[in-house]
């Protein structure tokens, strides 16, 4: 999830396949596009690529 000003999350879509670390990095391309300061993230990929 991403909260924001507005304090409401925005879910992260997930592809249908397991867990990997791709999805964090779209996390932290959307984080870094909104000028955040601070990131929080926890990475449980099965498969890391």
């Amino acid at each position: 999830m991403i909260f924001w000003f507005d304090y409401e999350e925005e879910i992260i879509k997930r592809n249908p396949q397991v867990p990997n670390i791709s999805e964090q990095l779209r996390v932290i391309k959307k984080t870094a596009n909104l000028e955040a300061e601070e990131l929080v993230c926890e990475c449980m990929a099965i498969n890391p690529e």
